[in-house]
């Protein structure tokens, strides 16, 4: 396989060759000018397609498949098993946590106000409850003779009025699927109990995403393939390998965000502070990386730093 190589003269030119089997390098620069191979590319091989499917804001009337991911309260999960109206956070055995959600970070400045979207669809008109009973009439009486007037008696107290109707919601459940939605009252005619049967609909698409767990410099990533990060989440947009997450948008683009960790500046957004810092470490803004990083410029300790010749 021909792999293409760089060389450099001392950072005042550059040499290219390409290597074969065996491997070899042809090159020529000026002379007492001493080459060396500065970047090396070899092609990978694309990985599988992933298996997860992004449905957004979970919603407690959505019907959700294995392999669904959705955010809630910040924090993304995926579905283990199929489901309806379980909380994310209140069920392991059906939802995995791929990401939670950080601390709540400064206010940012802000935004442009948006256009007004369109108005929603008005919903159908529920259903009209059952007209109450009436009441038993009395049987007629004789006629009787045709009296004198008498005198304008008082008005007498309005009676009672009969028990009014209502209609309730009972239990919802999911049929089989291909089967037909039906209602029935379990209640009575004036208090109506009905009781909701929806079949469950066709399984969905496989995902497009694949879960990879935290980063790894020794792994090949592909298109699609989610990795955890310094707390922050991240998907791949481009085949790579040893390419930081949080230092090439090219590559990598954050699906959910960590929150920075009170009084820690290495789990801070503009940060890259490595796990245990040595001593005389300086901390220096990479404008490559855009991050701040610790960099061991000087030598030495902290109380006898030493600062011999090189680049800095």
């Amino acid at each position: 396989m021909p792999i293409n190589a760089q060389i450099t003269e001392n950072n005042t030119s550059s040499v290219r060759g390409t290597t074969t089997t065996p491997s070899s390098v042809a090159g020529s620069t000026a002379v007492g000018v001493q080459p060396s191979i500065t970047r090396m590319t070899i092609p990978g091989i694309k990985g599988a397609d992933g298996d997860i499917t992004w449905q957004g804001t979970w919603s407690s009337s959505t019907t959700y498949t294995q392999n669904n991911a959705i955010q809630y309260n910040g924090s993304s999960y995926v579905a283990l098993q199929g489901n309806t109206d379980v909380r994310p956070d209140t069920n392991a055995s059906v939802w995995s946590l791929m990401a939670q959600k950080g601390d709540t970070g400064a206010t940012g400045a802000s935004g442009a106000t948006g256009e007004t979207g369109p108005r929603g669809l008005q919903g159908e008109r529920g259903l009209q409850g059952p007209q109450g009973l009436s009441g038993t009439n009395g049987p007629t009486g004789a006629t009787g003779p045709q009296g004198p007037q008498g005198d304008t008696g008082p008005t007498g107290p309005q009676g009672a009025g009969g028990p009014a109707a209502t209609v309730t919601v009972g239990a919802v459940t999911t049929g089989i699927a291909g089967s037909s939605a039906s209602v029935t009252n379990s209640g009575s005619s004036s208090q109506a109990v009905l009781d909701i049967t929806i079949p469950r609909g066709d399984t969905g698409a496989s995902g497009s995403f694949t879960w990879r767990g935290t980063w790894s410099s020794s792994t090949a990533y592909g298109t699609n393939e989610v990795v955890l990060y310094n707390g922050t989440s991240y998907i791949a947009v481009a085949n790579n390998q040893n390419v930081i997450p949080s230092s090439d948008s090219t590559k990598w683009n954050i699906m959910a965000r960590a929150g920075a960790e009170g009084g820690s500046i290495s789990s801070m957004e503009d940060t890259q502070i490595s796990s245990s810092v040595s001593d005389m470490a300086i901390l220096a803004y990479d404008n490559n990386g855009t991050k701040w990083k610790d960099n061991n410029v000087f030598s030495g300790t902290f109380a006898s730093p030493t600062l011999s010749g090189g680049t800095f």
